[in-house]
């Protein structure tokens, strides 16, 4: 994931080197060979995604020379860290430690599933009551 964008743009390089400064191991190692399979546990997860969002950011920034720039950033899940980060209101180092511990949080405590229906309250409502 990313490995084209890191060969290609030494800013994308350089976040990735600020990415495994801040949490202390190699997210390109991580994100380009997963060499233990720890991509497949949410606390490496979910940095891994936000370094990827955010190179992916720099990337565009270094196609474009900078000229153009965003003037909205929506997010969703752990997307939501990369547009604060894009918005300005959170650095890169900051979001990286929330996520961190959000997906050191949800790995030990998210025992829980989502479902989405497409139906009325009123029809879900028995079928979840039984569980």
């Amino acid at each position: 994931m990313g490995s084209d964008i890191y060969e290609q743009h030494a800013a994308v390089r350089t976040i990735y080197d600020r990415a495994s400064n801040v949490l202390g191991y190699d997210m390109a190692e991580l994100s380009f060979n997963d060499p233990e399979d720890q991509l497949n546990l949410t606390r490496y997860t979910q940095p891994a995604l936000l370094t990827h969002s955010i190179a992916c950011l720099e990337a565009f920034r270094d196609l474009t020379d900078d000229r153009l720039r965003p003037v909205m950033a929506a997010g969703h899940s752990v997307g939501e860290y990369a547009a604060l980060v894009a918005a300005k209101v959170l650095n890169f180092e900051s979001a990286l430690k929330l996520v961190q511990k959000r997906g050191e949080l949800m790995g030990e405590y998210g025992e829980g599933e989502m479902a989405a229906f497409r139906m009325d309250l009123d029809t879900v409502r028995p079928i979840a009551e039984r569980y």
